[in-house]
């Protein structure tokens, strides 16, 4: 069996779309923000309040910077553009983009809901 005869027309533009969408919107995805994360933790706290600000939005960054060529361009500029408060920007950019990778999750199961295994 061969490539056409293995997908239905409509099947094979619908994966066409898809690898296309997927294409175009890594091709125009935006760069993670980088924020002064030192400067704004000093800023906020100081001694175990300093270092606890900077060991957790390190984490926060890590988290955001593995998935974020993972979302498209509206979730990246939705979860770069907060504005408050000016400390721990990558703790709040790592729960937007968890929340927007489970809004993913949430719409492509209701497309295509997952077969219970046994």
């Amino acid at each position: 069996m061969n490539k056409r005869e293995a997908y239905p027309d409509g099947m094979r533009a619908a994966l066409t779309a898809l690898a296309f969408l997927w294409t175009a919107s890594a091709a125009h995805s935006l760069d993670l923000p980088i924020y002064d994360v030192e400067g704004q933790c000093r800023a906020a706290y100081s001694g175990m309040g300093l270092a606890s600000c900077i060991r957790e939005d390190q984490a926060g960054y890590d988290f955001a910077r593995a998935f974020w060529v993972d979302l498209p361009e509206s979730s990246q500029r939705k979860c770069a553009d907060m504005r408050k408060p000016p400390q721990m920007k990558y703790v709040q950019m790592q729960a937007c983009v968890q929340a927007e990778l489970q809004i993913i999750q949430s719409q492509r199961d209701a497309a295509s809901p997952p077969r219970f295994r046994y």
